[in-house]
């Protein structure tokens, strides 16, 4: 029971909107920095980024959804802990470590399971912003590689 605050009700309606209107231009431009972050994580890391998960197309073929979410990646640094990076990068970058029993549930290779992180962009998100995530997270995960 209960009733709905009216503020939050009218804030989903504009946030529907919003959605409704510029919905497909925005998921192809999030996509596209998801794209990006990924192309500049595998250029400036030391050792291999894997993407989990299936991979994101320019666009829906003939109009079926995304195969996922179009802003968000899950990639894996393996070797190194998920959590260890997300504690390093805590005052430059946010990002969701990922449950580990769950990937070795779904069948994901022991050694990418530990290094695994949740990446996701937004609206207001740019490409200047994933430039700097990018450079942040390969920072530190080339220091962590250094010292393993």
């Amino acid at each position: 029971g209960g009733s709905v605050c009216p503020a939050l009700a009218v804030a989903f309606g504009a946030g529907c909107a919003l959605a409704m209107e510029q919905g497909e231009d925005e998921e192809r431009r999030q996509a596209g920095l998801v794209r990006s972050l990924v192309v500049q994580l595998e250029a400036k890391t030391a050792h291999a980024v894997t993407v989990i998960g299936p991979d994101l197309p320019a666009a829906p073929a003939d109009g079926r959804p995304w195969p996922r979410l179009p802003n968000m990646v899950c990639v894996s640094f393996r070797g190194l802990s998920g959590q260890e990076l997300q504690t390093k990068l805590q005052d430059r970058v946010a990002f969701s470590t990922l449950n580990a029993d769950a990937l070795a549930g779904a069948g994901l290779e022991s050694g990418l399971v530990e290094g695994a992180v949740q990446l996701s962009v937004g609206r207001e998100s740019t490409e200047e912003d994933v430039t700097a995530a990018a450079d942040a997270i390969a920072e530190v995960a080339n220091e962590l590689w250094s010292a393993a």
